[in-house]
């Protein structure tokens, strides 16, 4: 069997000001979560495979956007991103089990990944003829995520790997 479910809430709300600039906010929120207990006897018989995971997404993103009169336009903004996912025991399930064959030789893995998203961006517009358009337009982010596998990873009920903390950090 495998379950997955998730809720997802967005509000989008905008101002316009007197000279005809608006200020547009797109905030959202998302939770899920999946689990699956998967019998594998093509693998080797009595192998598994059961899982129990969850994310939380909070998002933002503020935008100005020029007045869409004249030939010139422009939209620039900001975006902020939280992902946190975590992979643990609930639910009835360990947070990932692959048992080769089930309660012989098991690999478990539970741990956190927060992921964190921050950008800047804005594009111009220029109708040459109102057939002909240019548009220029540049986006920077920054991304940061972390493994925080909090709990050892065992095999056949032996320790083998320590957990860890895995951090990569991206600019783009």
């Amino acid at each position: 069997y495998a379950t997955n479910k998730g809720y997802r809430l967005t509000l989008n709300g905008s101002y316009t000001f007197a000279n005809g600039i608006v200020l547009r906010s797109i905030s959202g929120w998302e939770a899920g979560s999946g689990n699956a207990n998967i019998d594998l006897p093509e693998v080797f018989p009595g192998a598994s495979f059961e899982d129990y995971g969850r994310e939380q997404i909070g998002s933002e993103e503020l935008n100005l956007v020029s007045p869409d009169t004249g030939p010139f336009r422009w939209v620039g903004g900001l975006y902020y991103q939280h992902d946190y996912v975590t992979l643990l025991p609930g639910g009835g399930a360990p947070g990932f089990d692959i048992g080769v064959p089930n309660g012989t030789t098991d690999l478990e893995l539970n741990y956190r990944t927060p992921k964190v998203t921050e950008a800047v961006f804005g594009q111009v517009s220029y109708d040459v003829t109102p057939a002909v358009q240019i548009q220029a337009g540049a986006r920077y982010t920054d991304e940061s995520f972390s493994l925080l596998d909090d709990g050892p990873t065992v095999l056949g009920g032996t320790f083998v790997i320590p957990g860890m903390v895995y951090t990569a950090h991206t600019n783009n």
